[in-house]
C-alpha cells in the first residue's frame, strides 16, 4: 500500500493563505492564472501520493472572491496540422479526449464543485484561417453555446515572447475580445499547459490599464516546485509531463526554480507595467524573480521524500511509454519522445 507522503490539508490551507495575502496586498483587482489542470490533476496525485487532485477547486472556493472565471483554450490545440500543433488536434492524456471535448467536460465538472465558468477564450487564434479550420472553430463555439458559454477570441502574437512585441501593444491587443469586468477579480483556467493563458492575461491587463485600473497578477503554480533544484525528481517529472511543450525547469536565483516560459513571461509582464502603469506602489514593481509573481508551497507539505522520488520515477517512465504509444499511433511527435527519454536518463543517473 502506498504511503501518504503529502499533506493536502496543510498544502491547501497554506496555498490559500498566500494567495489571499497577495490579493489583499493591493487595492486593485487580482488576475489569477491557475497553472496546469484545474480539476482532476492526476499528474500531481501520481507524483505526490496523498495529493487531492481536485484541491484547486477547494482553494478557489476558500478564497471567497467574486471573480469572472474564464477557460482558455489554445486554437492550435483544437486545429490539426499544419495550423495546429498536433497531427489531428491535441489529446488530453488522462481523459483521452480531444481538447475541444475536454474543455466541455471540464466546464461541466466545474459545476459539480459549485464553480461556474463564465466564458471561454480561444487564444493564439491565427489571423488567417481556411474554411475547414474556421468551421472547426465554429463547431467549438456552438458546443460551448449549448453549455451557456460564450466563446471569445484572442489572436496570436507574432514574435511572442520577445519583449520587443510590446512596442506594438496597441495593434497586438486592440482586436482581442475583453472578458474581464471592471473592478472585478479574474480567474483563468485551461485544460492543460501551453494554453495561451498568459497571453490572455497580458491582453486583459492592457485593457484594464485603458480603463484606468492596475490589476495585480498572481500565478497559482504547482510545478515546477520553486524551492527545489531544476534536477529534483518533482521538477524532472514536470519536464517529462510537459515534454510535448518542451518546458524546461531552470534556476532563477540561489535556491529558486522556475521554468523557461515563466522567465520569458515575467520579462513581458515587467515591461508592460513599466510602460503603462504609473502607480509605483504596485506590487509588480517589488518583484525581482519570476517566482515572485507566483504562489508555490508544495515543498512545505511533503513528509516522505523517498516515496516522492519513487513516485516521480514511475511517472516519468509512464510518460515515456505514453509518448511512444502516441507516436506509434500517429498522434505524437518524435521530438516529444526524445525529450521524455532524455529526462528519464537524467533521473536514472541521479536517482536510479
Amino acid at each position: 500500500m502506498t504511503s501518504m507522503s503529502f499533506d493536502t490539508r496543510a498544502y491547501t490551507n497554506a496555498q490559500t493563505r498566500h494567495i489571499q495575502e497577495k490579493i489583499t496586498s493591493y487595492d486593485g483587482p487580482g488576475y489569477i492564472e491557475f497553472g496546469g489542470k484545474p480539476f482532476g490533476d492526476i499528474h500531481a496525485a501520481r507524483v505526490l501520493p496523498g495529493y487531492n487532485q481536485n484541491c484547486k477547486a477547494d482553494i478557489l472556493r476558500a478564497l471567497g472572491i467574486v471573480a469572472t472565471i474564464v477557460m482558455v483554450v489554445n486554437a492550435r490545440d483544437i486545429l490539426p496540422e499544419p495550423v495546429g500543433r498536433y497531427p489531428h488536434g491535441r489529446i488530453r492524456g488522462d481523459s483521452g479526449l480531444r481538447y475541444q471535448h475536454e474543455t466541455i467536460r471540464l466546464i461541466r465538472e466545474a459545476l459539480t464543485f459549485g464553480i461556474r465558468v463564465d466564458a471561454a477564450v480561444l487564444a493564439v487564434t491565427p489571423r488567417i484561417l481556411d474554411d475547414e479550420d474556421h468551421m472547426r472553430i465554429e463547431d467549438f463555439r456552438a458546443s460551448l453555446m449549448c453549455e451557456g458559454i460564450q466563446l471569445h477570441r484572442h489572436f496570436e502574437i507574432a514574435g511572442y515572447p520577445a519583449p520587443s512585441i510590446l512596442a506594438e501593444k496597441d495593434a497586438l491587443f486592440a482586436r482581442n475580445d475583453v472578458v474581464a469586468e471592471a473592478g472585478k477579480h479574474l480567474v483563468v483556467f485551461s485544460p492543460g499547459g501551453g494554453s495561451g493563458k498568459f497571453g490572455v492575461i497580458l491582453s486583459e491587463i492592457y485593457h484594464a490599464f485603458k480603463r484606468g485600473e492596475a490589476p495585480n497578477f498572481i500565478k497559482f503554480e504547482t510545478f515546477p516546485v520553486f524551492a527545489f533544484s531544476p534536477t529534483h525528481p518533482l521538477n524532472l517529472a514536470f519536464e517529462a509531463a510537459t515534454a510535448d511543450l518542451a518546458n524546461k525547469a531552470v534556476a532563477v536565483a540561489e535556491g529558486l526554480t522556475s521554468y523557461d516560459k515563466d522567465v520569458e513571461n515575467f520579462l513581458l509582464l515587467n515591461d508592460l507595467y513599466r510602460s503603462s502603469c504609473p502607480r509605483l506602489e504596485h506590487p509588480m514593481y517589488k518583484m525581482v524573480h519570476p517566482t515572485d509573481m507566483g504562489v508555490n508551497i508544495v515543498d512545505q507539505a511533503i513528509s516522505d521524500m523517498p516515496e516522492i522520488i519513487r513516485a516521480c520515477g514511475a511517472e516519468i517512465a509512464r510518460r515515456c511509454a505514453r509518448y511512444e504509444d502516441e507516436y506509434s499511433a500517429g498522434e505524437g511527435k518524435a521530438d516529444t519522445v526524445a525529450r521524455a527519454l532524455a529526462v528519464q536518463r537524467e533521473f536514472n543517473q541521479r536517482y536510479g
